[in-house]
C-alpha cells in the first residue's frame, strides 16, 4: 500500500498523537499534577514539538513524488513509464506466442508419434478371411 518510510511516519504520528492526548487528558483531569510535576509540562511541550515535526515530515513525504509513488500511481504521462509499459506488454506477447508455438509443436509431434506407432502395429497384421485351400488334397 504505502512505502515503509511513509508507514513509519504515519505510525509515529499516530502513536505520538495518542500518547499526547492521553497526557493532555491526565493534565485536564488533574491540573494539580502538572503544577506538582514539571516533567508533565515538559513532556507536553516535547509532544507538541514532535507533533509539528512529524506532521511536516508527513506532508513533505506525501508532497514529494518518487519512483515508488509513480509506480503505484501509474504515471501515464512520464515517458519512462510509457516505455516500461510498452516493453512489458511486448515481452508478455512474445512469451504467450512462444508458449502457443511450443504447445502446437508438442501436439503435432505427439500426433505424429501416435500415427507412426499405429502404422507399425498395423504393418505386422495380415487379414485372412478364409483359410487357403490346399490344391489337390481335398479335390480328389
Amino acid at each position: 500500500m504505502w512505502g515503509s518510510g511513509k508507514k513509519l511516519v504515519f505510525l509515529g504520528v499516530t502513536m505520538a498523537a495518542f500518547g499526547g492526548f492521553v497526557l493532555m487528558l491526565v493534565t485536564a483531569l488533574f491540573p494539580a499534577l502538572a503544577i506538582k510535576l514539571p516533567l508533565v509540562s515538559t513532556l507536553l511541550k516535547f509532544w507538541m514539538a514532535l507533533m509539528v515535526v512529524l506532521t511536516c515530515l508527513l506532508f513533505i513525504s506525501l508532497w514529494r513524488s518518487d519512483g515508488s509513488t509513480a509506480i503505484h500511481r501509474k504515471d501515464k504521462y512520464s515517458p519512462g513509464w510509457q516505455l516500461a509499459e510498452q516493453r512489458k506488454e511486448k515481452n508478455t506477447a512474445q512469451r504467450h506466442s512462444g508458449y502457443s508455438r511450443a504447445a502446437l509443436l508438442r501436439e503435432r509431434q505427439q500426433a505424429e508419434r501416435e500415427a507412426r506407432q499405429q502404422a507399425e502395429e498395423r504393418a505386422g497384421v495380415e487379414v485372412q478371411f478364409r483359410p487357403p485351400r490346399a490344391s489337390g488334397e481335398g479335390a480328389d
